[in-house]
């Protein structure tokens, strides 16, 4: 046991000078989450759309119409920016996106409101920018329903409605709505978390497993297991000692500081979820390890764990619910331990539910944890082993 306990604060410290004599490593392990982290974030800094530019063909002309467009440009999502007499004209504006959107008002605008009547206003969106489309969308849906109400409140005045009873015929079933979790429905409280996370997750495997490549790009497996004692509980712990630290601190500043920083709402408690994310770090180590085992250079790591992460992430099913993922999809997000994280971290510090709701994800990731555990040290050993009986044949 004291052997062990040696090797293992041997190889704690033999990969501290390792992480900070070598700068790829260090760049990404120590400097890569917080850079990253930021730049994402600052990204989403405003949080909300605002003045989305749009194209106005005013077919009426009226005193109604030019209200309706000023109402319009008022609304804090969209902005008048053109107002082109020409259909043609406003659609060269959409296809080269100097807007993002064309209203059509028709030329029988202010009689048919006038008089009562419906009239069509027609909304030409550019949807490949769906964030665009769906705000302007909106914004014009809620200029169109006030539009719509007060004509209707002139019709039920010349009736001779009381104003309280036309308020009800107006909206005879009226919603209420309430949003949680993110109450201002932006992208960015959506975004960042799942992003950081990801981040954590592919900076750890990264930093990982470029040093276990390390160790056989430089000829130093052997020199490794003989500073563990010659055990491979040592040499992996000691090893990935040092990451759970880094990682387990970084964590910590994501789900206390950061959060807080940029404004990101949050409904638990930080010690509670740095536990549950220490899990995560823990099977992610084990997975790292892995994975670093099968590579004979640290680029090879680098190639492979960069292209997965765009992969992964929608793999999560965090983008897109992995309810309409196909069964094999969704089996294969099911083996990175990012998955049932992600699922257990919304539940919980985003959406407050109980540690007990979150059971399946954290015996899910628990499995992986163990599962990568074992292989990772079965891997390991054999790899010792084999480089052991090479040491031993050169010397005999």
């Amino acid at each position: 046991m004291r052997s062990r306990f040696e090797g293992f604060m041997a190889i704690v410290k033999r990969e501290i000078v390792s992480l900070y004599k070598d700068p790829d490593i260090r760049i990404l392990v120590l400097i890569a989450p917080l850079f990253y982290s930021i730049f994402y974030a600052s990204i989403y800094l405003n949080k909300t759309e605002s003045d989305i530019p749009i194209a106005v063909v005013d077919g009426c002309a009226s005193t109604l119409s030019r209200k309706y467009i000023s109402d319009l440009n008022a609304h804090q999502l969209i902005e008048v920016t053109a107002t082109p007499s020409d259909i043609s004209v406003a659609e060269l504006l959409l296809k080269s996106e100097k807007v993002q959107g064309v209203i059509v008002i028709p030329n029988d605008f202010e009689a048919q409101l006038k008089a009562g009547k419906h009239s069509t206003v027609k909304v030409v969106l550019n949807t490949q920018r769906f964030l665009h489309s769906n705000d302007i969308n909106k914004a014009v849906n809620e200029t169109g329903f006030e539009y719509a109400a007060e004509s209707r409140r002139k019709i039920f005045a010349l009736r001779g409605v009381q104003p309280a009873l036309s308020e009800e015929m107006i909206e005879p079933v009226k919603e209420e709505l309430r949003f949680l979790f993110n109450p201002v429905i932006t992208y960015g409280d959506f975004l960042i978390p799942g992003i950081l996370m990801l981040v954590l997750q592919q900076t750890l495997i990264l930093g990982l497993g470029m040093s276990m490549a390390k160790e056989r790009q430089d000829g130093h497996l052997g020199r490794w297991f003989e500073n563990a004692r010659y055990s491979t509980s040592a040499a992996l712990t000691g090893k990935t000692a040092v990451y759970f630290v880094i990682f387990t601190t970084y964590a910590f500043f994501f789900i206390s500081f950061h959060f807080s920083f940029f404004s990101i709402p949050v409904a638990a408690p930080v010690m509670e979820t740095l536990a549950m994310t220490a899990l995560f770090i823990f099977a992610n180590l084990s997975f790292g390890v892995l994975v670093g085992s099968f590579f004979r250079e640290k680029l090879g790591v680098l190639h492979v764990i960069a292209f997965t992460s765009y992969p992964v992430f929608f793999l999560t099913g965090y983008a897109w619910p992995d309810v309409a993922f196909p069964e094999a999809l969704k089996l294969l997000g099911d083996i990175f331990p990012l998955k049932p994280f992600i699922a257990a971290f919304i539940k919980t510090y985003r959406m407050g539910a109980d540690i007990s709701t979150v059971i399946p994800e954290l015996r899910h990731l628990f499995i992986l944890a163990v599962m990568y555990s074992l292989l990772a040290y079965g891997r390991m050993r054999k790899v010792f082993k084999k480089c052991e009986v090479a040491r031993l044949k050169d010397e005999g």
